[in-house]
């Protein structure tokens, strides 16, 4: 009886292929451990003239402590560890830091308001508000701020110097920097001077827009009162003659002649101002950016200043308020129209300009058809702004149920202005509804 062997067994040639590999290169299944590149020095003009100096006589090894205590003046320690970036960085946010708060000391004056007895309170007491101690107050504790963060600068420095004192090869070391240095680590490695700035910086506005919660309270009651009046609404104040509902009619069609005749204006406009079509040779190119530059100029200027204008110009009524709202609209509309026809699909322009059409055939049978639907989105968003708009032009004459309301406000009517703010949220939010409803079935 023959014995049976492993050479009697049959090897497939897959095998037989990883036999002979296995073979001839062992190191594919033991690979020898993977070595450290030597360090090569840097490149580059700041980072050679770093290295030199590194070199000539300052040693690698820093003292963690030392470099520490040096950022009692920040940005030192920084210097200890030939870090002139974050040296010069550190510096300059602290001194930013120094002169915001010495210039909010030097401009303090103790001020001691007047108590005076109200309903709410007959005997008042002092306090922060009245003595004028909250702001020095809160410039204590920036102080006390900024001091923690120096500590903590000085904590992340002693860090810095023991890693810089690790037995590893430079090029390991950057490497392992580079992969800490997220975005997210680098703003925070800022945060707390930025913090700092941020809070200084809230403290002045609010001191030179005369925030004040004393006089907010104070006047609490007056504020319940009024809006007490709104939300018991006059009724009675909806059918009279050129009342809230004519009012409301003529804001709802102003919103809409303006629209339409923005959406005019922009539908021919448009087209000079999308990149794709007027940036393919020199002279379109300029007009592209005259346009570019007289659209922004436009979507600067406020609305409500427009109508001031116009009703200086034309006189009080309806027709300042579409004015104004059309040259809005014209502008708004022509951006976005222009950044719909830059997101077109370039292919179908170029399969008709192939098939000899001229640029009216691309513009009507490849361009058109793409942006059509974005086209009529974008004019309902303009309507729902204009509407909102609308509604308050009329506060400087310009028709509406803004005019309405200030006709109101001059007599104290202010239960006929509540009635005019509830008609105001109902058309709004019926417009908004429609126009989202219509934009979600052609998009």
């Amino acid at each position: 009886m023959k014995e049976y062997t492993d050479k009697d067994e049959p090897v497939s040639p897959d095998m037989a292929k990883l036999e002979s590999r296995k073979l001839e290169t062992p190191e594919a299944f033991d690979p020898p451990m993977p070595t450290i590149p030597a360090y090569d020095p840097p490149v580059g003009t700041w980072s050679a003239l770093r290295h030199r100096l590194r070199e000539a006589g300052k040693p690698r090894y820093h003292n963690p402590i030392t470099a520490a205590f040096l950022q009692i003046i920040p940005g030192l320690g920084y210097v200890y560890l030939w870090r002139w970036a974050n040296a010069f960085l550190t510096a300059f946010l602290f001194l930013l830091a120094y002169l915001v708060l010495g210039l909010r000391i030097l401009q303090y004056k103790p001020e001691i308001k007047e108590l005076k007895a109200t309903p709410v309170q007959p005997n008042p007491e002092p306090d922060l508000w009245n003595w004028g101690l909250l702001e020095p107050a809160s410039l204590v504790i920036l102080w006390a701020i900024l001091g923690l963060l120096i500590v903590n600068l000085g904590i992340r420095t002693y860090q810095r110097a023991k890693l810089d004192n690790l037995n590893l090869q430079v090029k390991s070391l950057s490497e392992i920097r580079k992969a800490q240095g997220t975005f997210l680590q680098r703003l925070l490695s800022f945060n707390y001077v930025a913090v700092v700035v941020i809070i200084l910086g809230i403290l002045q506005v609010a001191k030179d827009s005369e925030f004040d919660l004393g006089r907010l309270l104070d006047k609490m009651d007056n504020i319940r009162k009024y809006v007490g009046e709104l939300i018991k609404p006059n009724w009675d104040a909806l059918f009279t003659e050129k009342g809230i509902m004519f009012r409301a009619r003529e804001t709802v069609e102003i919103s809409i002649i303006g629209t339409l005749a923005g959406a005019v204006v922009a539908l021919l406009i448009s087209f000079l101002a999308a990149r794709n079509l007027m940036g393919r040779n020199p002279i379109t190119n300029v007009a592209y950016y005259i346009v570019r530059i007289i659209l922004s100029i436009q979507r600067s200027i406020p609305t409500l200043f427009l109508a001031i204008v116009f009703v200086v110009s034309v006189g009080v009524g309806p027709f300042p308020a579409v004015l104004a709202l059309t040259i809005f609209s014209a502008g708004l509309m022509t951006k976005l129209f222009s950044e719909a026809i830059e997101a077109i699909d370039w292919g179908q322009v170029e399969a008709i300009t192939a098939a000899g059409g001229g640029p009216i055939h691309v513009v009507l049978f490849a361009v058109v058809p793409q942006v059509l639907p974005y086209y009529i989105s974008h004019m309902l968003y303009s309507w729902e702004v204009n509407i909102h708009s609308a509604s308050v032009l009329g506060l400087v004459g310009a028709g509406g149920i803004g005019q309405y309301v200030q006709d109101a406000i001059n007599t104290y009517k202010y239960s006929d202005i509540g009635m005019a703010l509830l008609v105001v949220i109902i058309i709004t939010m019926g417009i908004d509804f429609t126009s989202a409803y219509i934009r979600a079935k052609i998009l």
